[in-house]
């Protein structure tokens, strides 16, 4: 198909592109040897992955926030690939990360599924996760900040991060102008690194125009310009 643009009798159409992915030699993946002919009729690209195009990805199609949460906190945990062949089972990836949202409803509590997690993602990253949340029964109720019952905000940064995810996920749910505004007033009283990452999770969520509409954000972005640069 590559090189002849044909399988069997079938020809390419003229115009269309081949788009084909594999597996690097070094992930230890199933491989082949590209033959030299075939490799330098192609533009290689080396796709790496991030946290903040995953989000990009997860945060609309509502991945559990729990994961999300966790992500921020650990983001070298989206995707460690072991380095020991006999290790090579279970791994944290953007794939599994998504195996584990999927898990978590069938057993209830985070505990009795730690089992079916550490078979998605391994054993060390399902024990980080699950002590992460049993940490969010710690965390102030989203409800309660969102309705601005709560003002004092968490002083451990795996309590923020929970905060934040806990925070952006009922809002998807839910977006008056009373809860956004209770939202950025919480929020204003992180440090600025926090306060980007919970407004650029918001906009991923598509709360883009109701923060927009917000004077107080309006207040708000015209200080902290140069922060957003490169941003959502």
């Amino acid at each position: 198909m590559i090189l002849d643009r044909r399988v069997g009798e079938y020809l390419l159409p003229e115009g269309w592109r081949q788009v084909a992915a594999g597996n690097r030699a070094q992930d230890k993946g199933v491989t082949n040897q590209m033959p030299a002919a075939l490799a330098n009729r192609m533009i290689h690209f080396e796709v790496t992955s991030s946290l903040e195009d995953w989000k990009r990805w997860a945060i609309p199609n509502r991945i559990d926030y729990r994961v999300i949460s966790f992500l921020n906190f650990r983001p070298g945990l989206l995707y460690r690939f072991p380095n020991q062949a006999a290790e090579i089972k279970a791994f944290p990836s953007p794939r599994s990360w998504e195996f584990v949202h999927k898990i978590l409803p069938s057993y209830g509590h985070v505990e009795r599924a730690f089992p079916a997690i550490s078979g998605a993602v391994g054993e060390g990253p399902a024990t980080e996760f699950t002590a992460f949340c049993r940490m969010l029964e710690r965390i102030p109720d989203a409800e309660e900040i969102l309705s601005g019952r709560i003002t004092a905000v968490p002083d451990s940064p795996d309590m923020i991060y929970a905060c934040i995810g806990a925070l952006v996920s009922s809002l998807s749910n839910n977006k008056t102008t009373a809860r956004m505004s209770n939202f950025f007033a919480f929020i204003s009283m992180l440090m600025v690194e926090y306060q980007v990452l919970a407004i650029n999770d918001a906009v991923k969520a598509g709360l883009r125009t109701e923060l927009v509409l917000l004077p107080e954000f309006r207040d708000w972005l015209t200080g902290n310009t140069d922060v957003l640069v490169g941003e959502d």
